[in-house]
């Protein structure tokens, strides 16, 4: 093997390129996987809920309780395809900005646009966010299933989600707020020399 197809770590021993190429190929490629269950809740659970309201409006057998059922089914998915999403975001940015060996992020493989510009900090900014969303539709779960009596939840749970909500939205704040410096616009252009 060739020096040039060689990293020095520490300058003991040398990592061949082939190994990030294959890490990052897999980690880039796998969020093509992702596209199915959004597409999915996208295109199949829009039009199944509406049509479901439809149904309900006109009155033409299904049933207020059906659709309320349909509802919960959509949301638990949505909510499996946000975990699904923080679940692949998490590892990819974590190894772009522990593992991989460029400085400046430089790849052989098409990246997302987050994945260009991503810190230790918006890494975590963008954990919280996600995690915040999931909570949020699992509250909203809940809370549907309080006001239609289907299913007895303990009032002690929902009050410790929803300060476990709370929680993570402060903690989403304050992060946005220390990490501004770390946040680069995404259509700007360079300054031009010169100019400031």
């Amino acid at each position: 093997m060739t020096d040039a197809n060689k990293l020095p770590v520490n300058g003991k021993f040398e990592i061949p390129r082939i190994f990030f190429d294959v890490v990052e190929c897999l980690l880039l490629f796998s969020r093509y996987l992702l596209v199915f269950t959004s597409a999915t809740i996208v295109t199949v659970g829009v039009f199944d809920l509406t049509i479901g309201f439809f149904q309900v409006v006109i009155d033409s057998g299904l049933t207020e309780e059906q659709l309320l059922d349909k509802v919960m089914k959509w949301l638990h998915l949505l909510d499996v395809s946000m975990a699904a999403n923080l679940f692949w975001f998490i590892p990819a940015g974590g190894y772009y900005v522990f593992i991989h060996p460029k400085a400046n992020g430089e790849s052989r493989f098409q990246k997302p646009r987050i994945l260009n510009h991503i810190s230790s900090g918006i890494l975590k900014e963008k954990m919280v966010g996600s995690m915040v969303a999931i909570a949020s539709v699992v509250i909203l779960q809940h809370f549907l299933n309080i006001a239609t009596h289907r299913v007895q939840i303990d009032l002690h749970i929902i009050a410790v989600e929803i300060a476990l909500f709370f929680t993570l939205l402060a903690c989403l704040l304050v992060f946005n707020h220390t990490n501004k410096a770390d946040h680069h616009p995404h259509n700007s252009e360079p300054p031009l020399p010169g100019e400031h």
